[in-house]
């Protein structure tokens, strides 16, 4: 067990889940050490949703049913205890966890489960094992209620199984299955996903014909699909109805109206809607960022900038990602020198230094085309001590690209592969490799085709492009291009078209 360890068992354990706790983590040295901590500190989280949310978290491919049965053999395992668990767990994605901890609850710990236990190791099991394994669970479990039911029907619409999905809607609306909005909602969300948008406003008019009420996911879904129809008489007959149900107009309802006028064209009533939740957002930091993200759509960097100020008397501190976000949104309506401000604020903010925060400026300038304002800023930051990396070359790479600036752009993009044996993983944008590749074999110089394709061969195995390119700048200069076909043929790789011809 290592330090990681050490530090985890650190936070979770105290004096008395030690003894119970001690069979599972068989190292007397570690445990040795252990007993030091707890004798120093009693305000550790020992309760079993805290040891074992944590324990998954570190060690997600464990299985932490060991845990809890050992825990159990000193302290009381409470049923609920155990529904927090597959809750936290389940939000977390860690659904082959909560599904463990949901099957010996269910089968072993407490007895038959109710409705809503066996609903969610339903969900659980299609997430882990497929539909079919949720199917044959469902018929196991005999449990005809609408909740199992409904859960079924969320399992099909997930797996975008139409026919299914539709048919069991049927049934369940045949069988009276159907008391609340949870079924039309699922399938609102089918029809939005395989683009069948006009059916979307026709469930709602049927669950209003059937006597179910609406909920706030219902006329959201309906806002959409009107919007993505850019039809604004129904947006507006619709958006009216929601007026007259104060409980639909929170913040982020105002914002989804405000965002589909603005997708319909109607920027007076998108500015209203967002005013309004503006006045219901108050210190949701969350909502405060949406609501960044709407007036870009708009351009109305006044506001921007204000909501900007508010987010940061909100939150105090801004993260790393707050800062990403702004700045990626001010570019976006070339307000170029707002984005510098923000960036020279997080420069002294005191977050942790990642060059993902300027890589989104240099961006902003390189997709604009003014590359020479990437370079300086580059070189700015350089100046301060810091150290590109891979993606940061090829950033400035692409701004060069659109610049037609070719050998600079081979320049830049040699640099970031020269890095890539420190940020391995790291793979050049398809775009801005092809340019290269492409203009290397029109115009490249054959000592800079081999160098390039040496140093790219070393992130990217060679391929069909990469070969044309060795193939047409080798053409181009008169050379034998044998030796090329015969490790093309062993590798398995045929010509393109182009170079086909070319070679004929």
């Amino acid at each position: 067990m290592g330090i990681s360890k050490l530090l985890f068992l650190n936070q979770l354990i105290t004096k008395s889940t030690f003894q119970s706790l001690k069979p599972y983590f068989n190292s007397p040295l570690i445990f040795t050490q252990i007993r030091k901590i707890t004798q120093l500190s009693t305000s550790f989280d020992n309760s079993l949703h805290s040891i074992a949310v944590q324990f998954v978290e570190n060690s997600p491919k464990k299985s932490v049913i060991p845990l809890i049965e050992e825990y159990e053999k000193g302290n009381v395992v409470k049923h609920n205890d155990l529904r927090k668990i597959i809750h936290t767990l389940r939000n977390k994605h860690l659904f082959d966890r909560a599904l463990e901890v949901s099957e010996w609850m269910t089968n072993r710990c407490f007895g038959r489960a109710d409705s809503s236990e066996l609903a969610v190791r339903l969900d659980l099991t299609s997430q882990v094992h497929g539909v079919d394994a949720a199917e044959k669970f469902f018929k196991e479990v005999n449990d005809h209620s609408e909740r199992m039911h409904g859960a079924l029907l969320n399992c099909y619409v997930k797996a975008n199984l139409v026919d299914k999905s539709l048919s069991h809607f049927q049934m369940m609306k045949d069988n009276g299955l159907i008391t609340s909005a949870l079924a039309y909602n699922d399938i609102m969300s089918l029809y939005m996903k395989i683009g069948q948008v006009d059916e979307v406003p026709k469930l709602l008019t049927e669950m209003k014909r059937d006597g179910i009420k609406p909920d706030s996911i219902s006329f959201k879904s309906c806002l959409k699909s009107l919007a993505s129809k850019s039809d604004t008489a129904s947006l507006e007959k619709l958006v009216n109805i929601m007026e007259n149900e104060p409980r639909l107009m929170d913040w982020s309802t105002c914002c989804l109206i405000a965002s589909s006028f603005i997708d319909v064209g109607c920027k007076d009533k998108a500015i209203y809607y967002l005013q309004k939740a503006e006045n219901k957002v108050c210190r949701n930091a969350v909502g405060i960022k949406h609501l960044i993200t709407l007036y870009t759509k708009l351009g109305d960097l006044s506001q921007m900038m204000n909501l900007w100020r508010i987010h940061k008397h909100v939150c105090k501190a801004q993260i790393n990602v707050d800062y990403m976000a702004m700045i990626g949104s001010l570019t976006k309506i070339d307000a170029f020198q707002e984005a510098e401000t923000i960036l020279h604020e997080w420069e002294s903010s005191g977050n942790v230094y990642e060059f993902r925060v300027p890589n989104v400026l240099l961006l902003g300038y390189s997709r604009k085309g003014q590359v020479e304002k990437a370079e300086k800023l580059l070189e700015d930051i350089i100046s301060k001590g810091k150290t590109p990396i891979s993606n940061t070359w090829s950033i400035i790479s692409s701004g060069h690209i659109k610049c037609g600036n070719m050998d600079k752009a081979l320049e830049c993009m040699m640099k970031a592969l020269e890095l890539v044996p420190q940020y391995q993983g790291w793979v050049p944008n398809q775009e801005t490799l092809s340019s290269i590749l492409k203009w290397l074999g029109d115009e490249g110089e054959i000592e800079k085709v081999d160098r390039f394709l040496e140093v790219l061969s070393m992130s990217v195995p060679m391929n069909q492009e990469m070969y044309s390119t060795l193939l047409r700048a080798n053409i181009r200069h008169g050379n034998e291009v044998g030796d090329i076909l015969e490790r093309m043929k062993a590798a398995d790789i045929d010509l393109d078209e182009e170079t086909s011809k070319l070679i004929k």
